[in-house]
């Protein structure tokens, strides 16, 4: 085995086991995709491992390069699309992610063919190395383009993302910008460019740096994404309240000149100055229940998450505040069945409203393209029984 075969199998071995570690830790959307990724990226490893050992025989190196480029095939189009996923882009970029992937099945179809890699070649120190067929070039430029999107998206997210948020993108964004990097430069000799390919060696630091990442930093943990999350919310917090401060003065204002203005329009009888008043007052109202919303939403949990008397209702209204717009944007229909008789519970208000407007959040991103979303609260009793005749009632 040569340094080059043990550094790109190390780099597939550890790039599978690092993907099914990150599916346990967080079996979401993300993690699934990152591990589809991981898997893909492997498989081009453990292909392109009978082209960088020197004793391969012919056959054995020709289709071991298109079992590697069959797995490479999937690699834009599946890093693309957990790169949007991981960003929250999903919705916005569903066109383009299913572009890329109808490109990938178009390219699977050819994999084992000539048009794809017609023969294996002697080059840059390699007794084999890949031959490019017709078909081949439209998968470098296929490559080349999801990648440097989803590059771009992730350096998009990195200018905006702030506090752990920032941090973990920036982890991704080196570590595999060097793995791209590296196993960009393996296309040159492909093309007859006799570029030496210690780019290589610098690839098994892909799996080091996100291995560093997660035990070290928690990156890809639920937790982590929780705590992320919580942050959001504190920083929506801050904003509220100041938006509150800001606005509370000059609508005190508002309201107490339209009051004149109304009380002089009808001593003189002025319809249509009245009914422009009474108009703006409506609206101004409108923004002041906005502003007393917002400014109960943002106030912080009570550090000791001591429990009162929560109307459940109440708290699903002002979570469905927040999402009534994309409610209407994504054509969602909202269907709410409360009981008008429905007991207050004892919970932390708080906490219950980030619950629901957390589920809300999720229940939309799984409709972009409409649905309906139903909620409905029921009292229910819990019956515990023991051995005897006894029995516990809960309600």
């Amino acid at each position: 085995m040569s340094s080059y075969s043990f550094a790109i199998m190390f780099f597939a071995i550890s790039s599978v086991v690092l993907g099914a570690f990150v599916y346990l830790k967080r079996p979401d959307d993300v993690g699934k995709l990152f591990l589809a990724f991981s898997l893909a990226c492997g498989g081009w490893g453990v292909g392109n491992w009978w082209i960088y050992t020197n004793d391969t025989e012919y056959l054995t190196a020709l289709w071991g390069t298109r079992i590697a480029h069959f797995c490479a095939i999937l690699i834009p189009a599946i890093w693309l699309h957990f790169t949007c996923v991981y960003l929250n882009y999903e919705s916005q970029k569903q066109k383009l992610i299913l572009g890329f992937y109808c490109c990938s099945i178009f390219l699977l179809f050819f994999a084992g063919s000539h048009l794809f890699i017609p023969q294996v070649k002697s080059i840059v120190g390699f007794k084999y190395y890949t031959s490019t067929g017709p078909i081949y070039h439209i998968f470098t430029v296929e490559f080349f383009t999801a990648v440097s999107i989803a590059f771009i998206f992730l350096f998009q997210g990195l200018q905006k993302a702030i506090g752990e948020r920032k941090e973990e993108i920036r982890i991704v964004f080196i570590a595999t910008l060097i793995a791209f990097i590296s196993g960009s430069l393996t296309f040159l000799p492909n093309y007859e460019i006799p570029f030496p390919q210690y780019n290589l060696f610098f690839m098994p630091l892909y799996p080091f740096m996100m291995a560093y990442a997660m035990t070290k930093r928690g990156f890809m943990d639920s937790s982590q994404v929780l705590a992320i999350h919580k942050e959001k919310l504190m920083l929506v917090g801050l904003m509220t309240a100041s938006i509150n401060h800001e606005l509370r003065n000059p609508l005190f204002i508002a309201r107490e000149l339209t009051k004149k203005m109304k009380a002089r329009a009808e001593e003189k009888g002025d319809d249509e100055t009245l009914k422009s008043v009474e108009t703006v007052t409506r609206h101004m109202e409108r923004v002041g229940r906005l502003v007393e919303r917002l400014r109960e939403f943002g106030r912080p949990s009570d550090a000791s998450h001591e429990k009162e008397s929560v109307d459940l209702s109440k708290v699903i209204d002002d979570a469905l505040f927040f999402v009534q717009q994309e409610l209407r944007h994504q054509s969602v229909e909202l269907k709410l069945d409360v009981p008008a008789d429905l007991p207050p519970i004892q919970a932390n208000k708080g906490q219950l409203e980030e619950v629901f407007l957390n589920l809300f959040m999720n229940a939309l991103q799984a409709m972009p393209k409409g649905g309906v979303l139903s909620i409905v609260l029921r009292t229910s009793n819990i019956v515990h029984r023991e051995k005897g005749n006894r029995s516990t009632k809960y309600e």
